[in-house]
């Protein structure tokens, strides 16, 4: 059995992975907005920007958003110093399983 992260751990992790996220998200960002070329994404199958594939960038920028967004409060939530929720007096987060 896989021993959980100390706190501290956890932290320096979901930092790390909030960085990854927020690389991925400006890479789809810059992808959407025709900056960069599109061979870059999808294999380098794609030659030509469609507004389809301009959506579905978009679409991964907000779902990478919250999947930074719940890793990052699943992370701080193993700190110590994290204050316990205020409004249902339960010490968990729904989305994020703690």
């Amino acid at each position: 059995m896989q021993q959980p992260l100390t706190p501290m751990a956890a932290l320096i992790a979901g930092r790390i992975a909030t960085v990854g996220f927020l690389l991925t998200m400006v890479l789809q960002l810059l992808l959407a907005l025709g900056i960069i070329p599109i061979t870059m994404a999808w294999g380098g199958s794609q030659t030509v920007l469609t507004p389809a594939l301009r959506i579905a960038s978009l679409v991964a920028v907000l779902l990478l958003g919250f999947f930074a967004y719940v890793i990052r409060r699943r992370a701080y939530r193993q700190h110590p110093s994290f204050p316990p929720d205020q409004n249902s007096g339960v010490d968990h987060h729904p989305l994020s399983g703690a």
